[in-house]
């Protein structure tokens, strides 16, 4: 990682153009990054900007909806790591006082040191702090209908490191406030909770993805590929916070919000990874080419440093 690192910044000190390349989440196709890493957001940031106010096709938004719901449904995906496949439904555990709130957190150690991904929060809990206190200023109540949902991978082992110590971390936060404590083995399901909660409180996680499809009120804590989708409340700074209005984002139009996360799935998991025909995931960990790729395209992307994604049509 580090050696990578250094190739990089050495291209960029002697003005060589490069690109950075990641496997999709959806698997299909390859996400490039011009003289950037991998954890770029501009690339995202401005192909999606270019398309969130141009409706979809119909074949596009069905090819948006299945990528989604296939977490709902628990199927074997092409998704790098899926949790969680035999979880059950439970009705929301907690009886407390106030709006049910759902926190999701999850670990952020990849992008913790990166420029595109940063804010004003040294430590999560304390605006989940913020937050939770303003919903409950506006409804009434306190923490005792909050339930956190650690996240399953803290449950396994990452190159010899499991995850106790970030379990720990909000186990203790979670007691301290009173805040009913759910734990990565668990089998409940996190997208049935959501459907249940008031209001989902996430620090830049993938479940955005399921929570805003589902219409729930999502508040996101940092930055992330969604950012500017229009699809969650974003709260990066006292700014934010301070211009946080509870029931509008309650009250907001679920049908907008849903339309918006299929423009954005789109253009994150179809537009950005190109040559999604040519480049076909068999299973997780292998795929197949095709014999010819369009590689003029691919140079002058390079020149550039601007993505040609492989459909630029939509609906009228």
């Amino acid at each position: 990682m580090d050696a990578t690192n250094a190739l990089k910044q050495a291209c960029a000190d002697s003005g060589i153009k490069f690109t950075s390349v990641e496997r999709p989440i959806f698997a299909h196709g390859l996400q490039f990054n011009f003289n950037e890493n991998c954890l770029s957001l501009r690339a995202i940031n401005e192909l999606h900007s270019k398309y969130i106010d141009k409706p979809l096709t119909e074949h596009q938004a069905k090819l948006a909806a299945s990528m989604v719901t296939s977490r709902f449904r628990r199927e074997a995906n092409l998704e790098w790591r899926s949790f969680n496949k035999d979880s059950i439904n439970e009705k929301w555990p907690t009886k407390g006082s106030g709006q049910k709130i759902l926190i999701m957190p999850s670990s952020r150690n990849e992008v913790w040191s990166e420029h595109d991904w940063r804010n004003d929060w040294v430590e999560y809990p304390k605006i989940f702090d913020k937050v939770i206190e303003k919903i409950s200023k506006e409804y009434g109540g306190d923490y005792s209908n909050c339930i956190l949902r650690a996240h399953p991978i803290w449950s396994q082992k990452l190159g010899g490191q499991d995850g106790s110590k970030i379990v720990t971390y909000y186990e203790k936060w979670c007691k301290d406030k009173g805040v009913l404590f759910i734990g990565p083995e668990s089998r409940t399901s996190s997208s049935n909770l959501m459907q249940q909660a008031d209001f989902l409180i996430l620090n830049g996680s993938s479940a955005a993805y399921e929570s805003c499809i589902l219409g729930v009120p999502t508040i996101s804590t940092a930055r992330s590929g969604y950012k500017n989708a229009n699809i969650s409340q974003v709260i990066l700074c006292e700014e934010d916070l301070e211009k946080f209005n509870p029931k509008e984002l309650k009250n907001q139009d679920k049908k907008e919000q849903m339309r918006s996360t299929l423009r954005f799935i789109y253009s994150y998991f179809v537009r950005y990874a190109i040559f999604n025909s040519d480049i076909r995931a068999t299973e997780v960990h292998n795929f197949s080419y095709a014999k010819n790729i369009d590689v003029k395209r691919l140079e002058k992307m390079m020149e550039t440093g601007t993505l040609i994604p492989d459909d630029e049509t939509y609906a009228e």
